[in-house]
């Protein structure tokens, strides 16, 4: 009861209906200027009430609204440029891309934006958060905005802990080679934040293993494979430059796919398919 006013604060500017960007897009500089202004005016607002509720001073780093604003745009130029990359069309499913006006991929990705945001904003304060949704109890906030049917397949239940896969802890070192460095994440998910990964995959325990959905799973490593693409500088997701870099991801998640398909879609026997390049940390599972 006490974090509610925090949790209105959030899932009314995530269902906002003036800043839900227009059919085409966040491409006119107009409309992208718009959302950092008001997803600043939205870290103000949520400082201050932090503050007041923890009793713990806060504030927002001045690069940090700019910096949001371009990875949506970094994000809106990937929904331009994925859809005419060949055979990545699962890829485009799972991220929501063949959705009307691609509205599920839009809506999931800004959700992630500013949750991300003020999951940096507490973090630049010195406050560790090990997933801003649990610490900030918004799971149940979160998931009353969404229909009940939720989105790219995903009951609205789940779409929360999606979310908190993104949002999680990811490892420092791990293999350049994406399939490998896909493979990594993965398991520090298994190893770290088993309740949200087994929530979203929907895990079924039969005689002391864990198998899981083929869908669920393909919308996961979408979402990661995502994050990823949107890491790599603005050059990178020009259209002249990006074919390469996004037919090197979408063919990982594609390997990926495969690998779950051949261990029955089991997240131990997953885990064990492929072994960490030497010299590189993760966390025990």
């Amino acid at each position: 009861m006490s974090l509610s006013p925090l949790h209105r604060l959030v899932t009314a500017f995530l269902t906002s209906e003036e800043l839900k960007p227009s059919i085409s897009g966040l491409h006119d500089e107009d409309e992208l200027l718009m959302f950092e202004k008001s997803i600043a005016l939205l870290l103000e607002s949520v400082t201050q009430q932090f503050s007041d509720l923890m009793e713990i001073p806060l504030a927002v780093p001045e690069t940090l609204p700019s910096r949001a604003a371009a990875l949506y745009r970094r994000a809106e130029a990937l929904a331009v440029h994925l859809p005419m990359q060949p055979d990545c069309r699962k890829l485009q499913t799972a991220l929501g891309l063949s959705s009307t006006h691609e509205s599920e991929y839009r809506m999931i990705a800004r959700h992630w934006i500013v949750l991300d945001a003020i999951k940096q904003m507490v973090e630049s304060g010195g406050i560790e958060t090990s997933n801003l949704i649990d610490d900030w109890l918004m799971s149940s906030a979160l998931a009353g905005i969404y229909p009940e049917k939720g989105a790219i397949g995903i009951p609205g239940e789940n779409l929360p802990d999606l979310l908190c896969c993104m949002l999680d802890y990811k490892p420092e070192l791990i293999p350049d080679d994406q399939e490998e460095h896909l493979h990594a994440l993965l398991k520090t998910l298994f190893a770290l934040d088993k309740k949200h990964l087994g929530r979203l995959l929907a895990f079924d325990e039969r005689h002391q293993k864990f198998w899981f959905r083929e869908h669920r799973f393909s919308v996961l490593m979408a979402w990661l494979t995502l994050q990823e693409l949107l890491k790599e500088p603005d050059q990178a997701v020009e259209k002249e430059k990006s074919e390469t870099l996004i037919a090197a991801w979408a063919e990982a998640t594609e390997k990926i796919d495969m690998q779950a398909f051949l261990t029955g879609y089991e997240i131990g026997e997953l885990m064990n398919t492929k072994r960490e390049a030497p010299n590189k940390i993760l966390p025990e599972s």
